[in-house]
């Protein structure tokens, strides 16, 4: 019996190596992180990717500002920066975005140089223009402001234009009052412009007995319905509001949980829909069932009759 089980695993092995011998590639690309700033850590993750009907690819990624990150193909490259911020020489997590053509050369890069951005919260979706929608989560660099001494949680750039910069502000959430998040819906146009913007709303100042807040809060994916409208969706654990909509939307969480949101997940899921214009259409919670512990939805697709979590 021992033989014929090796033999199988023997016959296994070289089919499948045989196999791996034939798989063709068309194209590959370098992309992380380059160290050309400071002497800081460096560390760069690519988070979600969507592709459209012309064969475009879009994928969203983080990186530290004092490595920067490095698109490459065939010895051309795009290197993005963020801007150190005042205590660290690796500054922010920033945010970008590439969009690539189906033979992997790099269209557009959008990226940000302020704000510090979560990683696994950079869920991405193509729209039917060539544009995309995306889900961003962020919090102040170390809870310091930028340079002119604003509250500056992103100010976002595209290599499609030079001179454009796309800037939000959020007073009140600066140093001394522990890491306050935001967290937001963007509508980008197929040069990576903005073209509305949607907040999701919770308390996230830190209290004595509930010093993480700013997680209460987390997305579960973004998609592009066949109907053309977008979809999101998240778990929170804190009283949330959606722009654009009236209700102000209430967690169940255990009596007795010790708001470790990290370790010990708790709180109602939420589905969102928009139209493609940003308006927000309805959403649907769990709250009215049993509490959820450790539960929240990873990611998400749509078709023509679904959507599913």
């Amino acid at each position: 019996m021992k033989k014929i089980l090796l033999s199988i695993l023997a016959f296994a092995m070289s089919f499948t190596i045989s196999n791996a011998q034939n798989i063709k590639s068309d194209w590959a690309n370098l992309c992380g992180t380059v160290s050309e700033i400071g002497n800081s850590y460096g560390q760069s993750q690519i988070d979600h990717y969507a592709t459209n009907n012309k064969g475009e690819i879009f994928y969203s990624y983080v990186f530290y500002t004092g490595k920067g990150f490095e698109y490459a193909q065939y010895g051309n490259s795009e290197k993005l920066y963020g801007y150190p911020n005042s205590t660290k020489p690796n500054g922010n997590l920033n945010f970008g975005m590439n969009k690539i053509d189906k033979d992997g050369n790099l269209l557009l890069a959008v990226h940000s140089d302020r704000g510090y951005y979560e990683k696994g919260s950079c869920f991405i979706a193509a729209t039917p223009d060539g544009g995309a929608v995306i889900t961003l989560k962020a919090r102040l660099a170390d809870e310091t402001l930028d340079p002119e001494g604003k509250e500056t949680l992103l100010r976002l750039h595209t290599t499609a234009d030079p001179n454009y910069t796309y800037t939000i502000e959020e007073p009140g959430i600066s140093k001394g009052k522990g890491w306050q998040s935001r967290a937001y819906i963007l509508k980008l146009d197929k040069e990576g412009k903005v073209e509305w913007k949607k907040n999701l709303t919770w308390d996230s100042t830190p209290t004595a007995n509930d010093k993480s807040r700013s997680n209460m809060l987390a997305f579960g994916g973004i998609q592009v319905g066949a109907d053309g409208n977008i979809y999101t969706s998240g778990i929170f654990a804190s009283p949330l509001t959606i722009e654009g909509n009236d209700k102000v939307y209430e967690p169940i969480i255990p009596d007795n949980w010790n708001y470790d949101f990290v370790q010990n997940t708790a709180g109602s899921n939420f589905l969102a829909k928009f139209d493609m214009n940003g308006n927000c259409k309805w959403v649907m919670t769990s709250d009215k069932s049993r509490t959820l512990k450790n539960a929240k939805a990873m990611n998400m697709a749509a078709d023509n009759e679904a959507v599913y979590m």
